[in-house]
């Protein structure tokens, strides 16, 4: 039946199922209304405040206080939507427009009160629009005569969800070495997971198990140079004293580089410098070096260079070796000794290193 109903659906934002969201092919931005987010019991010390000002396509402008990212949940699909804040009025609670639909590869239709896209496991997902809801807008918007009605409530009370959680199965795939464990999504299917457990097993020995198993490049391939200016004068930092805990791990990391091979002892370095110890957030240290001297120098001497390359991979600076005649620049001082780096250490600026 004909129908110039609005596409307005309920969907999972947050922690929380909203009510009234229209989804706007016409809008360049995903918006959320302040007036939501209290009701939704949003912590505001979340926004970024902003003071864009947007535009309709009526010629109105409003400006913007912010923008917050909150998950969207659609079935089985979780986007994370940055949504642009405003305190208008209006008769929604939030509006999704192109960036969550692009994301989601949705297909809106008005006309059939839906919106489809692929699901995670291949299957084409719907999401019921509210024709009641739009219609019961329409209605209001002829008796007030007005093209924007102004709606303060909700059609039913926001309840609190949860997002489905990302839960994995151990699996050991070696019997005779217990530490041989690999991690299989909980929620693929049975074939799925026997399939990938298969194949791992099958390729256990190309995996890299402990810090000792990354035998590394061969130097032939590369081998990186520090073009350092032999006219710099080198630097050595001044010992700075660390606390227990702190002293504590940067020797654990150094028993472990030992064991790795990937660092040896040097007596008496012209460059040398501090570790660094950061807790992050898991509780954990993170042991890094305070190379900032270094890099100066290696910064400086790129100065008339046309091209920089760069390598990225998983701890690619643990697997590629030093070139032997640069391998003391990278000297660190610590309470039971100095050592200097024989692979390439994390921290390490090697842009103007050359590779032979």
């Amino acid at each position: 039946m004909p129908h110039n109903d609005s596409l307005l659906i309920d969907i999972g934002i947050g922690e929380c199922k909203v009510t009234k969201v229209l989804v706007d092919t016409g809008s360049s931005v995903d918006l959320i209304f302040r007036d939501t987010l209290d009701k939704m019991g949003i912590d505001l010390r979340d926004m970024k405040p902003s003071s864009r000002t947007l535009t309709g396509f009526n010629g109105s402008s409003e400006r913007m206080i912010g923008t917050i990212r909150l998950p969207v949940y659609a079935w089985d699909v979780t986007q994370t939507v940055k949504f642009s804040v405003i305190r208008a009025k209006a008769p929604y609670n939030a509006i999704l427009g192109t960036p969550w639909l692009h994301f989601m590869k949705a297909i809106p239709s008005t006309y059939h009160q839906c919106v489809k896209f692929p699901g995670k496991d291949g299957t084409t997902q719907t999401i019921r629009g509210d024709q009641r809801a739009a219609r019961e807008l329409l209605i209001a918007a002829v008796k007030l005569q007005q093209s924007v009605p102004l709606v303060n409530s909700v059609a039913k009370p926001i309840h609190k969800i949860y997002p489905q959680k990302e839960e994995v199965r151990e699996v050991h795939i070696d019997e005779a070495d217990p530490t041989k464990v690999i991690r299989v999504g909980a929620f693929l299917s049975d074939e799925m997971q026997s399939q990938v457990i298969s194949f791992l097993r099958a390729n256990a020995s190309t995996f890299a198990w402990k810090t000792s198993d990354m035998k590394g490049i061969d130097p032939i391939v590369a081998s990186p140079e520090l073009n350092v200016d032999p006219t710099f004068k080198p630097i050595r930092q001044k010992r700075q004293k660390l606390g227990p805990d702190r002293s504590k791990a940067v020797n654990e990391e150094v028993d472990r580089l030992l064991e790795a091979g990937f660092i040896a002892e040097v007596r008496y370095p012209e460059w040398l410098a501090n570790p660094v110890v950061v807790k992050k957030k898991n509780g954990m240290w993170r042991i890094c070096v305070d190379f900032t001297d270094l890099n100066d120098r290696l910064v400086e001497s790129t100065a008339g260079n046309e091209l920089l390359t760069f390598m990225d991979a998983f701890l690619g600076y643990s697997q590629i070796l030093m070139h032997p005649d640069d391998r003391e620049k990278t000297a660190f001082i610590t309470d039971r000794g100095t050592y200097c780096y024989k692979v390439m250490p994390f921290g390490l600026k090697n842009a103007g290193a050359t590779y032979q």
